[in-house]
């Protein structure tokens, strides 16, 4: 079976990644965990491994290309797997999110999503299950794209909305609280929102959240998280010595004030539930 090679991705914020080599040529034998290719992205430049042993049959992105996280990058089949061009076409363009044909199975089209139509009384077009489910998930029928006979909102329609919105909810955003005495501390949160409690990340003396960069992206797929950067460090304000308590209970009460701005912010009149761990 083909293994397709995607675009990695490291860190939380990364985006997308330029590829600068390849360690092998299409037709070349390659082994699992060895490296395949050079990726340089904003902050650093590395080595993707192979995720499988065989052939690198084809190579998708060119050196030079900016390639989407989980873009795909190269096609690996076994070492006796025989592929025609044609299959090789549709499987590149089935895993980059195109209707292709494989093996002469039909394409499932997918109908044009559009603004939902309305009655005479103006009520929003949809059906008694998309009504339903969006009073269930706190939907708004009217903010949804209907892909129904007639521009009709779907319940399918409705929790594509919700996932939406909770992808939205969930993605990195860069935060500034600004303290009592007038410091702005920056810091970085994503994850579920509804999440009970949230994980804290603290760097060391000279670091900033990049420290974390490369791990945070594995927590906020399940918890919510916030990685700061403490005063004088990052993108936080550096106050002078005699000006703010560097000492550790000191930068403790900081992070413990950072904490309460960040989760009243989220969420209005709630009480911190958060735990730090660094």
């Amino acid at each position: 079976m083909p293994t397709i090679v995607t675009m990695p991705k490291w860190g939380l914020t990364m985006t997308s990644g330029t590829i600068t080599g390849w360690s092998r040529e299409e037709g070349d034998p390659v082994t699992e965990g060895a490296p395949l290719l050079t990726v340089e992205t904003e902050k650093a430049v590395d080595d993707v491994e192979a995720p499988a042993s065989g052939v690198l049959r084809k190579i998708v992105a060119a050196i030079g290309s900016e390639v989407p996280v989980m873009g795909t990058v190269a096609v690996i089949t076994a070492l006796d797997e025989e592929l025609s061009d044609e299959e090789l076409q549709a499987l590149v363009a089935t895993s980059s999110g195109s209707v292709a044909v494989v093996g002469g199975a039909a394409p499932r089209v997918a109908r044009e999503a559009r603004q939902p139509t309305r009655d005479a009384g103006g009520r929003v077009n949809a059906s008694p299950a998309a009504r339903k489910r969006a009073g269930q998930l706190g939907i708004d029928l009217a903010t949804v794209e209907a892909t129904g006979p007639g521009g009709r909102v779907t319940s399918d329609d409705v929790d594509r909305a919700a996932e939406a919105v909770a992808a939205s909810a969930a993605a990195p955003k860069a935060e500034v609280a600004e303290l009592a005495d007038g410091t702005k501390i920056a810091a970085l949160v994503a994850g579920p929102p509804d999440a009970p409690e949230t994980i804290v990340f603290l760097h060391g003396l000279g670091g900033s959240q990049s420290t974390w960069a490369s791990v945070l992206g594995d927590f906020a797929s399940i918890h919510r998280i916030a990685a700061i950067d403490l005063p004088g460090h990052g993108a936080s304000d550096k106050p002078a010595p005699d000006s703010t308590d560097y000492t550790i209970p000191g930068l403790a009460a900081k992070v413990g004030e950072v904490l309460e701005r960040l989760e009243s912010h989220e969420r209005p009149g709630s009480q911190p539930a958060m735990q730090a761990a660094a």
